[in-house]
């Protein structure tokens, strides 16, 4: 069984699953239209929009029927397929053909990409949409999304949600967890049961790639808060710097 990942590189988490499967003996790829400023790594990047539209879209062709030759599983993230342009009202044009081809379709949501905004704001005292500013976040986009959901379960063999708040929006859907760190690569600091007052304070690192999304200004209160009881707390606001340089940030 061969399986592609694509087409973003979100999270990190398409990364972390593939080679996870590749460690049980499944041949896993993964591949991104275009790398973002994160620089998670990938086996192909197309890096469409670096040139002509009409190279990228030719490049993207010819990787598609590629991958038809080469792929079992098509597992797509961000809730994207591979080809599939919501600006130009184009939605998931390779479903019909992989399903009719007999692939197997998985398709992973993974945040904005499903989450109703004018729902959210209705239903839940607490969201992320509450706090988000995003202008083009809107009803009409809404409706966008409920249209794209719709057709995504039409044709998808499995369909998971990396939040669980998405289950309210993707009714079949299944919870699954974060892939993008593995425990393996990082080694605990020996816990301190008590902290003597030449170690420092404790700094507590926060990595938003959108501050009213992530709530980083509930962060900031809440140190602020615990500054003012008397506790010696540094908080770590770390922006735009790619996911390779972040461990060495943390260590």
């Amino acid at each position: 069984m061969k399986v592609l990942h694509c087409p973003t590189d979100t999270g990190g988490h398409a990364w972390g699953l593939s080679r996870a499967e590749r460690r049980l003996g499944v041949h896993s790829d993964v591949m991104v239209r275009r790398s973002s400023w994160l620089q998670f790594p990938s086996d192909v990047d197309l890096r469409l929009g670096e040139s002509a539209l009409a190279t990228g879209l030719f490049r993207l062709g010819r990787f598609f029927v590629q991958a038809i030759r080469n792929y079992d599983v098509f597992h797509f993230n961000w809730g994207m397929s591979m080809l599939d342009r919501r600006v130009w009202n184009l939605h998931y044009l390779d479903l019909p053909l992989l399903k009719r081809l007999g692939k197997r379709i998985v398709v992973t949501f993974q945040g904005c990409d499903a989450r109703i905004k004018t729902l959210s704001r209705k239903q839940f005292s607490t969201s992320a949409c509450a706090e988000c500013d995003i202008a083009w976040c809107t009803p009409r986009m809404d409706a966008i999304r409920y249209k794209r959901i719709r057709k995504v379960f039409a044709y998808a063999d499995k369909v998971f949600a990396l939040n669980p708040d998405l289950l309210h929006f993707l009714p079949g859907a299944e919870f699954l967890p974060y892939a993008s760190v593995n425990p393996v690569e990082w080694t605990a600091l020996e816990a301190h049961s008590k902290r003597s007052a030449d170690i420092g304070p404790i700094r507590i690192i926060h990595l938003p790639t959108n501050r009213s999304i992530k709530g980083t200004k509930y962060v900031e209160q809440a140190c602020a808060q615990l500054q003012a009881e008397g506790m010696s707390v540094e908080l770590v606001l770390v922006e735009h710097v790619p996911h390779a340089q972040v461990k060495t940030l943390i260590a």
